[in-house]
């Protein structure tokens, strides 16, 4: 079983006590889109221990095998408007214009912030739009997500409140409700973006975010399908209700269930934000995918 680091333990306490997570988050933009959804967790301090055990061997953790997903379905572009035909009259010569270039991955901040404003914004979302290279960023999270890896730092956000904790039900170690509510503020942030925007968005950049994909040593035509293969994961990932036995390793704490510890890091972790949150991201995982697939 591969150790996860968002549950690294530090030492023992009275109560149950966890480390400080670093979240990418995938919503306040387009960045939102794909970041927001895919929560790189990673616990900087953890949950202290609940029963003192000490293992006579460590094994060197196995990454699972597991089946190629299918091919995920291609993101129609959008139409130009047929131009409105008028009469031809004549016109007198006027002197050309010269056409504004291009703009570039370098120059595409500014113009991503000025369609991304919002008069209501949070201050977590303003956080969000402040990074440099949202674009680049938005390219490594979906390379990443659509695999089901974990790309920390790709959008530092602030950590949530509060601290990853467990508790015992019937002598099992289970997360405590309390680390789920950590993530609230988070999930709001999510549902409160305009799917339609977030659309036109990823059609206004689309050969930018291309670029930056292409960057990254992939086929650039494939960043439309990564996207869908990211969103396919994040509404497969099983939802949780009832609580889980957790087991603590040398570090860290696993699923004692070995069909959910052998899932991507990435679904493991939408699992930890319990039932309630992951069922809301995944609604938004649905509507911006039927949106995103819709027909132009």
């Amino acid at each position: 079983m591969q150790t996860d680091p968002e549950d690294r333990l530090s030492h023992a306490e009275t109560e149950t006590r966890g480390g400080l997570p670093k979240l990418p988050l995938i919503a306040v933009a387009l960045l939102i889109l794909i970041g927001v959804l895919w929560f790189g967790l990673q616990e900087e301090e953890a949950a202290p221990e609940i029963v003192v055990e000490t293992p006579a061997q460590v094994a060197t953790p196995v990454e699972p095998v597991r089946p190629e997903p299918p091919p995920a379905p291609d993101i129609p572009a959008q139409s130009e408007p047929e131009p409105v035909l008028e009469p031809e009259l004549a016109e007198p010569e006027l002197e050309p214009v010269a056409e504004e270039p291009p703009l570039t991955l370098a120059e595409s901040d500014p113009e991503v912030r000025a369609q991304l404003q919002s008069a209501d914004a949070t201050d977590l979302y303003q956080r969000a739009l402040a990074e440099e290279n949202l674009l680049e960023r938005a390219a490594a999270l979906v390379s990443g997500a659509q695999r089901g890896y974990l790309v920390d730092q790709a959008l530092p956000l602030p950590a949530p409140d509060g601290r990853f904790s467990v508790t015992l039900i019937d002598d099992s170690v289970v997360a405590a409700p309390a680390s789920y509510e950590r993530y609230e503020p988070y999930v709001d942030l999510v549902e409160s973006v305009d799917t339609g925007s977030l659309v036109r968005v990823f059609h206004s950049f689309r050969p930018l975010l291309e670029e930056a994909y292409e960057a990254l040593g992939y086929n650039p035509e494939d960043f439309d399908n990564a996207l869908i293969a990211a969103l396919d994961l994040v509404l497969a990932t099983p939802v949780l209700t009832e609580p889980q036995a957790l087991e603590r390793d040398v570090t860290t704490y696993h699923y004692v269930d070995e069909t959910l510890e052998n899932l991507p890091a990435l679904q493991k972790q939408l699992m930890r934000m319990g039932p309630d949150n992951l069922e809301r991201l995944q609604a938004v995982a649905s509507q911006l995918r039927e949106a995103l697939l819709a027909p132009p």
